[in-house]
Formats: C-alpha cells, structure tokens, sequence
C-alpha cells in the first residue's frame, strides 16, 4: 500500500543527510591487483582535505615533522568566537561533554591515546601506493571550491530537467591513475586540475605507515537514541588533496572531530539558526545539504554570526551536527577525523521510517486534499506558532532558483496555484447536460486517520530540541510526501502553491 511503500522510499532519499553523510563521503576506489577493496560516495560534507605541493620526486619520503604543533598561544590568536580547551579540563567523559555543549571547541592537549598529536612520523606515501595500488579512483577539478554532488536524486533525472529548464554539474570527475603516479599529481599537479581522495581508515590500513596513525576511539560518540539492536558506527576517515581547495558552505548530520596532520585548515562556521538564511538545497536535489547562499555573502549579512577558527597538527576541531561550516586552506594538507551519528540523526531516521495514510486507490482529487490535510496539521503540531513553516517561505528559501520551463504546465493563469490544489472530478451530468463538478470531500475516517498519523509524525519530530533544524527536516518531509504522492515535478509547484 502507499502507505507503507512512500516512507520507505523516503528514507532512501533523506538519509543522505543523515545516515550518507556518516557513510557516504567517501572517495577512494582501491584496487589491489584482482581484488575492488571498495568505493563508496563523496561528499562535501567534508571539507576537501588535501595534500603536499613541495615538488620532488613521487617516491620521495615526506615526513610530518616537517610541521611542528601548532603552539596554543598561536592557535589561540587565530580563532574567532571558539573557545580553546584542554582535553582533560572537559571531565571524565570529553566527547560527552562536547556533545552537550553543542557549540564547537577547538581542542589542544589531546590524549595520549593520539600518538600523531605529539610526535612526528616519516611517511612513504609513493613507494606504498606504487607497491599496493596499481590503480586509484580519485576526484579531480578545475574548481577551487567543492560541492558535494549526489547523482542520482529524484531532481536529478531528465524530466526534472526538462520540465524546469534546468541543469546540474557534478564540478568533479572520476579518473583512474596508476598507483605511482597518484602521489606526484597530488603533490604538484601539473594538469591544472586539483585532485584529492579519500577514505575509511581502515580501508587503507594496508598502508604501512598509516598503521601508527594512533587511535582514534577517544574521538567517537555514541548516541543514546541509537536502537539497541542497531549497528551505527562511528566513522573513522583520511583526507588528502592537492592543495587551495576548498568545501562550500554546507552542514553534516553527524558530530565530527577533524584532526589536522600536515598543514593547517580554516573553518568558518554558522550556527544551525541561520539554515534559512543559507538557503539550503531541497532535500531532493543533488545538492542536498549545501547551501545556495555564498560565505562571504552571509558574512556581510550577518558580520556577528561568522565564527573562524584555524588550526593544525596537535589540536582538533569539535564541530557539532548541523552547524554550517565553509573549510579552506592555504597549503595542502593531510587531515582525519570521526563522524558519529547525532541524536537528531536518529530521530530523523525514526520519523522517515513511518508509514503515511495515503492509499494507492485513491484518486489524485483525493490524495490532494489527503496530503494537504496531512502536511498543515503536521507542521502547525510540529511548529505551533512559526509563521515561517509555510511552503511559501520554503519556496522563497529552497527553489528561487528552479522555476518550471512552461508555467501554465503547473499553475492557473489568474491565481498563480498549482492546478490541482483544488482539484476536482468530473460527476455525470446535470439536466440540461453539461458537465457536473464536485470536489471530493474526505470522508470522516480518512479524515481521522489522517489527522492520527500527522499527530503521531509531529510528537516524534518536536524531539528535535533546535527548532531551525526541525524546521528544516519539516520542509523535508513535505517535499518527500509530495514527490511520493506526485512525482518530481509536481513537488515545487504543489510546496509553493499549496502549503
């Protein structure tokens, strides 16, 4: 039944923003000489790291000693508006603590358990991967700036496209290397491309000298909403890259430790309150997560909101989930860090996992006036009082740039509504034989189990304590119900038009 088949749809497409953002931001396809260990998706939701320009020959030895730690005094001059802790001043549990605070914390004093933080370490990278990879998948672009692309969302489809008069770029293309070569065009690209990869830890543990790369435990959260019978893992990542890139403005569901190994990175965060004014993609376009809004443009905006924090081997960057953040830097660099699932993560994945009261017998009259019922009373039990959770602010903010090719397609002449807000359906005739219209009102026990179900999806979204962010995931799950009960191409015209 529709009912059951819609969310479970749904939650294909939405968890790219929550579960994919801990999964899928991954870049490397290694291959041993028979055997695909794996190739997962990249993401923006890291900030492309990336990796040494100093020249040389690609089996020439490059050691992280040639970076020293990042003294606090100095780290402390280059932050704006986040506070610089000790590891150990936060309490027996730190990462509980962090997760609490929810605001980000540039850390010093590491734990011991992270041998990199403190002592230098010479690392071979070209001799290993000519040895163990004869070929590699990496990214490459001619952009300086990186914006995760998911191929394959519902937006992203020809008739979309054509009906919107619209295209999308992916900005970075997939290229194989040879092993050997792969450490050379990362150090001094000499195509005018910029190229960075990366990868789960333990994909490339194989590398000998990323065996010592210490222990990353410390770094890891465990939610207190994860099922019990669930495996969610924390995610334990390496970033390289060729230098000067950079990650657009986006946010991640998950709670992130970013660790610097050689060269520094620039974070500029905005706090989840300003997911509005960065006008986020819709959650059914391959931009999902990003936003439409420039860094530079919010900042002139909002000159207080902006927090930059800069920092380097020996410290670590707490970013909690949610928070928009733009990451740079001058000089290549090699980073790693640790995503764990938020515990809004888990209520989005409970509330994307419910069925919805719409049956596949139903005529289209009716599912219109069925979802709307639906969507109102979910968002004012799920919003009470917000005047913005409406689909013209969402239209405002998600879709001022994707407008349809043909309007009349969509929207009646006089009124500018979707034509089939009001849908009705053709009843016989009258006496004098014309045409008889009558709108299909619903029915007392649609009715309530339409209500009944938008007032159980609320109780389970008002878990979400930060009330931009479910307003946010509220403007999701409109859209994900309208794709579902419409088609893609209906789901802009039916949120502006009809909410």
């Amino acid at each position: 039944p529709r009912s059951q088949r819609a969310m479970a749809g749904a939650r294909l497409w939405l968890q790219q923003g929550m579960l994919l953002a801990a999964v899928s931001l991954l870049l490397l396809l290694v291959l041993l000489p028979s055997v695909r260990l794996g190739h997962a998706q990249q993401t923006c939701g890291s900030e492309s790291s990336s990796f040494g320009s100093d020249g040389g020959d690609h089996l020439q030895k490059w050691s992280l000693d040639e970076q020293p730690d990042v003294p606090v005094a100095t780290a402390a001059a280059a932050v704006t508006g986040v506070p610089l802790i000790a590891w150990h001043d936060l309490g027996p549990d730190p990462m509980a603590a962090l997760v609490k605070g929810g605001k980000p914390v540039l850390l010093h004093s590491l734990p011991d358990s992270w041998a990199t933080s403190s002592t230098g370490h010479a690392w071979d990278f070209g001799k290993d991967m000519e040895r163990l990879f004869p070929h590699i998948n990496v990214k490459r672009t001619k952009s300086r700036r990186i914006r995760y692309y998911n191929t394959g969302q519902p937006m992203d489809t020809a008739e979309f496209t054509r009906a919107f008069n619209v295209s999308f770029k992916k900005g970075f293309e997939d290229v194989v290397l040879p092993g050997a070569a792969v450490f050379q065009q990362f150090r001094t690209p000499t195509d005018g491309y910029y190229y960075y990869l990366g990868a789960p830890i333990e994909l490339i543990k194989t590398l000998d000298p990323l065996r010592d790369i210490g222990n990353l435990s410390a770094f890891a959260f465990a939610s207190s909403r994860a099922p019990a019978n669930a495996n969610f893992e924390p995610q334990l990542n390496m970033w390289m890259g060729s230098g000067a890139l950079a990650a657009d403005l986006h946010y991640d569901s998950t709670d992130n430790i970013y660790l610097p190994l050689h060269s520094r990175k620039t974070f500029r965060l905005m706090a989840p309150e300003y997911l509005s004014a960065a006008r986020v993609f819709p959650s059914l376009h391959p931009h999902y997560r990003q936003a439409q809004a420039d860094i530079d443009e919010l900042a002139r905006i909002y000159p207080n909101a902006v927090q930059d924090v800069t920092l380097g081997r020996g410290q670590a960057l707490f970013l909690p989930s949610y928070w928009l953040h733009f990451v740079a830097q001058e000089e290549a660099s090699v980073s790693v860090n640790v995503w764990s699932l938020s515990d809004t993560f888990f209520v989005a994945e409970e509330l994307f996992t419910q069925p919805l009261p719409f049956e596949d017998s139903w005529s289209t009259p009716l599912l219109v006036q069925a979802v709307r019922l639906f969507l109102n009373a979910f968002i004012a039990a799920a919003l009470p009082g917000d005047t913005t959770a409406t689909g013209a602010a969402w239209c405002t903010e998600r879709y001022s740039s994707i407008r349809p090719r043909d309007p009349s397609r969509f929207f009646e002449a006089d009124s500018h509504r979707w034509i089939h807000c009001e849908d009705v359906e053709m009843d016989g005739k009258d006496a004098s034989g014309k045409s008889r219209a009558r709108l299909l009102l619903l029915t007392p026990e649609i009715r309530e189990k339409v209500l009944a179900r938008a007032a159980s999806l609320s109780a389970i979204i008002r878990n979400i304590t930060n009330v931009t962010v479910r307003r946010m995931y509220a403007g999701n799950l409109a859209e994900q119900v309208a794709y579902r009960a419409f088609g893609i191409v209906h789901v802009q015209p039916f949120i502006c038009a009809c909410l």
